[in-house]
């Protein structure tokens, strides 16, 4: 699952918990699942104001606590850091609802394919 989140340049710190970040770094978090930073492009949005669209890989293994996964991801996206979520190219609106519906979604395709 590719989360892409359009933030000012330091929420991966936040995310990653990290005083510093780098593509690759990767983090175990709640719910049974790991974080990885993506390659970090920078798009001008206005002049003089760079942001970062910053793509994090999210992945989940066999048995995955929905709730606890959604609770820790819509905590930390619920900042005024974060202005957009997209969840696999899709457009999502941070609340833990529509975050909790994704990831429940993308085990159910998961576990069908299996």
């Amino acid at each position: 699952m590719i989360l892409e989140i359009d933030s000012s340049p330091i929420f991966p710190c936040v995310l990653f918990d990290s005083d510093s970040m780098s593509v690759g770094m990767t983090r175990d978090i709640p719910g049974g699942a790991k974080i990885e930073l993506g390659e970090l492009p920078l798009q001008k949005r206005h002049i003089a104001v760079v942001e970062c669209f910053i793509p994090i890989i999210l992945t989940f293994g066999g048995s995955v606590a929905v709730n606890l996964l959604s609770s820790w991801l819509y905590d930390k996206l619920k900042t005024k850091h974060v202005r957009e979520l997209r969840i696999n190219g899709i457009r999502i609106e941070i609340t833990k609802e529509a975050i909790t519906k994704v990831i429940v979604e993308s085990v159910e395709f998961r576990d069908g394919q299996s």
